[in-house]
């Protein structure tokens, strides 16, 4: 399945986020970002996409074992150093982060779920 990227070698594509608007061009190491030419005011967080290559990037979904086997609800090793994580498909993840905020919306209404991001705009 393409990506469509994959015709893109050299090119650039135009896109945005919270800090603005930019290009991305894939080359011979990856992505390089730049800020769009149209931004009077572009923000360094631009540079940030290079973090897909950091060593500590996440690059498959996972999910606690325990919570695979048990479901949610309180669990006092949450957090715990030695608790095991297994990496599952993205169709699963969405399909279980979909469940999830059907669950919390339901148990506890819609205020219960929050739909944006701390500190953005403040």
């Amino acid at each position: 399945m393409s990506n469509g990227w994959e015709q893109s070698m050299g090119q650039s594509r135009e896109t945005s986020a919270h800090w603005g608007s930019y290009l991305l061009e894939v080359d011979g190491d990856g992505l390089t970002a730049r800020p769009h030419p149209d931004d009077p005011d572009a923000s360094p967080a631009i540079g940030n996409v290079d973090a897909y290559r950091h060593r500590s990037r996440v690059t498959r979904p996972a999910v606690r074992r325990r919570w695979l086997e048990d479901g949610p609800g309180p669990d006092g090793r949450r957090g715990d150093p030695g608790d095991e994580h297994v990496e599952v498909d993205w169709d699963t993840a969405l399909d279980l982060v979909a469940g999830e905020l059907r669950r919390v919306r339901a148990e506890h209404g819609p205020s219960a779920v929050f739909g944006g991001s701390y500190g953005w705009g403040e």
